[in-house]
């Protein structure tokens, strides 16, 4: 081996140790989060429900003298709700800020058959779970009528709404505010049943990429953000799907459009799988909420 080859060699062991660490800093989360994901989830979950239709919800208590409230985190279909970004975050991170995090899975989503489908396992809270394709949860079957499909739709809408009134049930216990963080198309329907008044009025209402897959859905997204009584945080960001996308605009014309108070639409920078983007998520709650004076 000549003197040239053996620097080279030489250079690319030294070398070595510091590309290991290159990788490791990327591809592993750090440390406090490598930390907080390992905790002890039999302590953290409340079960709800009724004993024939029973979930779980996730509940971390406020880390602060005064407590401000509850905050109850509804994840997007398919999602979970201790997952290491968006509304997972804001789990870990609110009780710090003297909030009671309550975390709860989307309800099933039914086939024409009144069959779980074999891809949605939400009330498995399992952080591991890749998540199905977000654009196609409530996509009906194409041969289904109207009526079946306005059916299918009032069903995971009732499902939910259940959810929503046990975890409530829950959230009175504490004095202080009542806040909802919904994200994707379970920020949608909430929406909708606010906008419909089945569900108690939350305090606010903050929703994070808010959407419904179908484009007349969509559309009255839009329409019921604008009616609802609530002070609503609207959060997007342009790595957000294309549901989402199309009403960016149309949604604070519908709210200038009815008088609607305390609306507020912001732009996330960056996407959601960076640390700084949940950083930014929450300045603009936090921001939002010392506005409402909370």
């Amino acid at each position: 081996m000549d003197n040239s080859a053996f620097h080279r060699l030489k250079r690319f062991i030294v070398t070595l140790p510091l590309i290991a660490f290159s990788l490791n800093t990327f591809a592993a989360p750090p440390a406090d989060e490598a930390t907080l994901a390992r905790y002890d989830r039999d302590s953290e979950l409340v079960p709800l429900g009724e004993p024939d239709n029973p979930f779980s919800a996730l509940k971390l208590e406020a880390l602060t003298p005064q407590t401000k409230g509850v905050v109850i985190l509804v994840p997007d279909w398919g999602s979970q709700p201790d997952e290491q970004f968006g509304v997972g975050y804001l789990r870990r991170m609110l009780p710090s800020h003297g909030w009671v995090t309550l975390a709860i899975t989307p309800p099933p989503v039914v086939d024409s058959e009144n069959h779980v489908s074999p891809l949605d396992k939400t009330d498995e809270i399992d952080p591991s779970r890749s998540a199905p394709d977000p654009l196609k949860p409530y996509q009906a079957d194409e041969w289904l009528s109207e009526e079946s499909r306005q059916q299918q739709i009032e069903a995971y809408k009732t499902a939910l709404l259940q959810r929503m009134e046990a975890t409530v049930k829950v959230s009175s216990q504490y004095p202080g505010f009542y806040l909802v963080i919904a994200q994707g198309s379970s920020a949608g329907w909430l929406a909708q049943l606010y906008a419909e008044e089945k569900l108690a009025p939350a305090d606010a209402f903050v929703t994070i990429g808010a959407y419904l897959p179908e484009h007349q859905l969509n559309r009255t997204l839009a329409t019921a953000m604008a009616k609802t009584s609530i002070p609503v945080l609207d959060l997007y960001s342009r790595y957000d799907n294309r549901w989402v996308q199309d009403t960016v605009t149309l949604r604070p014309q519908l709210a200038n459009k009815y008088f609607k108070l305390h609306y507020r639409q912001r732009e996330l920078f960056g996407d959601v799988a960076f640390s700084r983007s949940d950083e930014r998520l929450w300045k603009e709650i936090y921001g939002w909420l010392t506005y409402l004076g909370w």
